[in-house]
């Protein structure tokens, strides 16, 4: 494989730094911007060149920066410790060990060790609020933690059963208001088919009733 084909190899720091800077791109947040958010939450000493110093590798992102960051952004820390799945990158985590994005976000999310890691004890030991089940404790501890899981599942579910419904009234009321449109037959039938597929109809033209 010649150079220019090789993947980017970064660093542990360099891939917190460079998703610290992703996300605050997304956000359309200027360094300026992220220092006035950090500043309103009581984080003064993270300036505008303690920022620019670790984005170009002058200093280390701290544990305590980041986690400040990320409470600036309203992002869950993760977010700058997981990369894309496809992104042309290879992370070395230590000197002799690049692992692939994929098996980097699977690591840092506590879903699966490193190559050569005992699963066991990583089970026993994996994140807690993650939603896998810990093999260690006693049965009935396990057992709770499966209920506790379902529980904060099932009161997910119905809050995006809500949300449902709601987006599904409020579309139902614009395709009220889109009956008494003279639209273009491809996009009238486009429309049907969507409202059929969710159980619903769209309102026929006067002219259509006559038909």
């Amino acid at each position: 494989m010649s150079a220019e084909s090789a993947p980017q190899v970064l660093g542990p720091n360099a891939v917190v730094v460079e998703r610290m800077r992703a996300v605050r791109k997304a956000q359309d947040l200027s360094v300026h911007d992220l220092v006035e958010r950090l500043a309103d939450i009581g984080r003064n000493d993270i300036t505008a060149n303690k920022i620019w110093n670790m984005q170009t590798g002058r200093v280390k992102p701290t544990f305590d920066a980041v986690l400040a960051i990320a409470n600036a952004l309203g992002v869950s820390p993760l977010t700058f410790l997981t990369v894309p799945d496809d992104a042309d990158l290879s992370i070395e985590i230590a000197p002799s060990v690049e692992i692939s994005p994929a098996r980097f976000n699977a690591w840092t999310t506590g879903a699966r060790p490193l190559p050569g890691g005992d699963e066991d004890l990583f089970a026993e030991h994996h994140p807690y609020g993650t939603g896998l089940t810990r093999r260690q404790g006693t049965p009935e501890e396990r057992a709770q933690a499966l209920v506790t899981r379902l529980s904060a599942r099932l009161a997910e579910a119905s809050q995006v059963i809500t949300a449902l419904e709601t987006e599904a009234a409020e579309f139902s009321a614009g395709v009220g208001e889109l009956a008494d449109e003279n639209l273009p037959e491809e996009q009238r039938r486009a429309i049907n088919a969507l409202t059929r597929s969710l159980g619903m109809e769209l309102p026929t033209e006067s002219g259509d009733e006559q038909a």
